[in-house]
C-alpha cells in the first residue's frame, strides 16, 4: 500500500495500521521531511518524533492526526506550497459542463493543450452537423472552421469558448433563430416539448421509453464502452472496449440486434435490458454411451433403468481422476478411504465446513459434496473428470476457465494499448517488461492472482476476522500469502462467504490490478472485470493501462518521463529499486529492436 493508493480510495488508515507497514511509514516520513517537518532520519519506524511531525502537519491542514485519510495522503503527495496561498489562477476545465458552470470566457487557443475538452467539443459539433472530420482531440483548421460556423449561427465569438457557447453545444440540436416578419394571423399556442436527456448508461436507457439512434449515443465514450463490454459478454466481437464506436462495434451490435430482432441503427429500451442480462452459460452436453437393449420376447414392455457403468478400477487420487475419461459412482468412491479423505480435504479447504477428513463418508460429507456439485451444476451422485479437476483446481462458479490456455500477448495487443494511451508501442512494452507479472495465467488456465486478506476484512467490516483468520485480517500480514495457484484456494473460500468482496480483494493478471479498482480499469462492476481477466492477456493489459490512464500517468508515458511514471505507479520508494532507470533501459531496448 502506498500514499497514492490511499489517496485514490475512500478509506482512512489508523496511525496504528500505518506504523505496522514499514514501506508506507518510510514514504510518509520522506514526504513530511520534504514539507519541512522534522522526522529525523527516515527509517520506516513510526516513533514519537514522526508522530509529532505528522501532528503538526495535520494541525496545519486541519486533518485528524490519529489517522491517515485520503485527503491527507493527497496533501502529502502535492508539491510543497505554503498552507495559505493567493487565489489560484483559473484552471482550464476538463468538460463542457464545467465551462457552462463558470463565468469565464476561455480563448480557443487554450484548447490545443486540452485534449479531452477539444474531443468533447468536436463530438458535440458533429452532433450539430458541423464537419470536424474524425473527432480525435487534436484542434486543427477543420475543427476551427466548424466552430466558427457554429459561433456565427448563434452570434457568438469564434475566438473563445464562453459559458453560453458551452451550454448551447450541450443542448439538443436546434436550428438557429431566424428573424422573420410577424404573421398577420394570431400565432397558435405552442406547447413546450419535453426534452428527454440522452442516457449515459445502459441502465439509464432501460429506465426510459425512448428509442435512441446510435448516431446520438456514440459520442458518449462511457456509454459506448459499457455497450462494448456487454457485447463482449454476449460473445460478440466489438474489439477493444475503448469508448470509440467504430466499424467493429457497429458490426457486433448489428449481429446482436439481429439475433434478438431489434433495430440495428437504434438502441431501444428492450435492447438495453437484454444487453444488461447475463447470457446463459453454454454447458456441453454429457455424452452417455448408448445402451444396447435386447428386444424382449414378451409382449409386456420392459422398464429399463439407467445402467450402472462398470468401474474398471478407482483412480489413485483426484489428480488422476481429473485426467481420465471415466465417471465413477459416488457409492463406490465413498468406499475408498484414501480417495474419500482427499475429497473431504478439498471440500473443507473450499469452505464447505467439514472440519475434518477421516475418510469415512457419511451424510455430512455427502451434503458438502451436494453443495459443491450445485455450485458448479454437476451430478452429485458421481465423480467425473470435471468434478475431480474442480476439487483440485477450484474456479469461481459461473466464470469458467478458458481452455486451451488463453492467448499470450501479441503485437496487436501492444498497438491497441499504445493507440488508446497515445504513446509509443516501445513505451508500452517497457512498462510491461518492468511492471507486469510475467505471464498473466497459470498453466491450468486460471489468471494469476494475489489475495489480500486485509482488504477482504475491510470490505466485509471484519465480520470474518475471527472465524476465518487466513483470509480476513484487520491488518496486512505477509505470512498469510500462499503464493501461486494456492491463492485460488483462499479466493474460493472467500467467495463462499462474500463473492463480490472476494473478487475485489484480489489483484488480477499481468498488471495485478486490484478488483476494487475495476472502475479505474474501465469496468462498471467487478464481475465483468473478473470475467475479462479470464479471457486473455490482451484484456489484462488493457485493464492495466486503463488504470494507468485513469490515474493520469499516461502523459508521463507520452513524454517518456520515467521518474514521474515510476513515482506514480510505485510510490516514493521507486528510487530504492531504480524503477525509473529500469523503465528507461527497457524502452531504449525496445525502440532499438522494433
Amino acid at each position: 500500500m502506498t500514499l497514492i493508493n490511499i489517496g485514490l480510495n475512500s478509506a482512512s488508515w489508523t496511525i496504528a495500521d500505518v506504523s505496522d507497514n514499514v514501506p508506507l511509514t518510510l514514504e510518509v516520513q520522506r514526504r513530511l521531511k520534504v514539507w519541512g517537518y522534522d522526522v529525523g532520519n527516515p527509517d520506516g519506524d513510526w516513533g514519537p518524533k514522526t508522530q509529532r511531525a505528522y501532528s503538526a502537519f495535520a494541525k496545519t491542514y486541519k486533518f485528524n492526526d490519529r489517522e491517515l485519510s485520503p485527503a491527507a495522503a493527497r496533501q502529502l503527495l502535492k508539491d510543497v506550497t505554503p498552507p495559505v496561498t493567493p487565489a489560484p489562477k483559473p484552471v482550464m476545465p476538463k468538460m463542457l459542463r464545467d465551462v457552462g458552470a463558470q463565468l469565464i470566457n476561455w480563448p480557443i487557443a487554450n484548447l490545443v493543450d486540452n485534449t479531452p475538452l477539444a474531443l468533447e467539443i468536436q463530438r458535440r459539433l458533429r452532433i450539430w452537423n458541423y464537419n470536424v472530420g474524425t473527432p480525435d482531440g487534436d484542434w486543427g483548421p477543420m475543427s476551427q472552421r466548424a466552430y466558427s460556423a457554429f459561433a456565427k449561427a448563434y452570434s457568438l465569438k469564434d475566438t473563445e469558448l464562453s459559458p453560453v457557447a458551452a451550454r448551447q453545444l450541450l443542448s439538443n440540436p436546434t436550428p438557429p433563430k431566424v428573424i422573420v416578419s410577424p404573421p398577420v394571423v394570431v400565432p397558435p399556442v405552442v406547447t413546450k416539448p419535453v426534452v428527454v436527456t440522452a442516457p449515459t448508461t445502459l441502465r439509464a436507457l432501460a429506465a426510459q421509453t425512448t428509442s435512441w439512434p446510435i448516431a446520438t449515443l456514440r459520442s458518449n465514450a462511457t456509454f459506448t464502452r459499457e455497450v462494448q463490454q456487454r457485447l463482449t459478454i454476449w460473445r460478440q466481437a466489438p474489439g477493444v472496449a475503448d469508448g470509440d464506436w467504430g466499424a467493429k462495434t457497429n458490426a457486433a451490435y448489428s449481429a446482436f440486434a439481429q439475433a434478438f430482432k431489434f433495430e440495428t441503427n437504434r438502441i431501444s429500451r428492450d435492447a438495453a435490458i437484454k444487453l444488461l442480462e447475463v447470457p446463459p452459460v453454454v454447458v456441453p452436453p454429457v455424452v452417455v454411451p448408448p445402451v444396447v437393449v435386447i428386444k424382449p420376447v414378451e409382449v409386456k414392455p420392459v422398464v429399463i433403468e439407467t445402467p450402472i457403468v462398470p468401474v474398471a478400477g478407482l483412480p489413485a487420487n483426484l489428480r488422476v481422476a481429473s485426467r481420465g475419461t471415466t465417471t465413477f459412482p459416488m457409492t463406490q468412491v465413498s468406499t475408498n478411504i484414501a480417495l474419500a479423505r482427499e475429497i473431504q480435504l478439498s471440500l473443507d479447504t473450499m469452505g464447505y465446513g467439514l472440519g475434518s477428513a477421516s475418510g469415512q463418508w457419511g451424510p455430512r460429507s455427502q451434503n458438502a459434496y451436494d453443495r459443491f456439485s450445485l455450485a458448479y451444476k454437476l451430478d452429485n451422485k458421481t465423480l467425473s473428470p470435471r468434478s475431480a479437476k474442480l476439487l483440485v483446481e477450484p474456479e469461481i462458479p459461473g466464470i469458467p476457465i478458458v481452455l486451451p490456455a488463453p492467448p499470450r500477448l501479441g503485437m496487436a495487443d501492444y498497438q491497441a494499448v499504445a493507440t488508446a494511451i497515445r504513446c509509443e508501442v516501445a513505451a508500452v512494452r517497457a512498462v510491461v517488461s518492468v511492471e507486469a507479472a510475467g505471464s498473466g495465467f497459470h498453466n491450468d488456465g486460471r489468471p494469476k492472482i494475489l489475495f489480500e486478506a486485509h482488504w477482504f476484512g475491510d470490505l466485509t467490516d471484519g465480520d470474518y476476522d475471527d472465524d476465518y483468520p487466513s483470509i480476513s485480517s484487520p491488518v496486512w500480514n505477509r505470512s498469510l500469502y500462499i503464493g501461486g495457484v494456492g491463492e485460488w484456494d483462499r479466493l474460493y473460500l472467500a467467495c463462499t462467504l462474500d463473492r463480490a468482496a472476494a473478487m475485489k480483494s484480489a489483484s488480477w493478471g499481468l498488471g495485478q490490478v486490484m478488483g476494487f479498482n475495476h472502475k479505474a480499469a474501465g469496468y462498471a462492476d467487478v464481475e465483468t472485470f473478473v470475467r475479462d481477466m479470464h479471457l486473455s492477456e490482451g484484456k489484462q493489459l488493457m485493464a492495466m493501462f486503463s488504470f494507468i490512464k485513469t490515474n493520469g500517468l499516461d502523459r508521463a508515458l507520452i513524454r517518456r518521463d520515467w521518474a514521474t511514471f515510476a513515482r506514480g505507479y510505485n510510490g516514493e520508494s521507486y528510487r530504492v529499486n531504480a524503477y525509473d532507470e529500469k523503465l528507461r533501459d527497457s524502452y531504449n531496448y525496445w525502440i532499438s529492436v522494433m
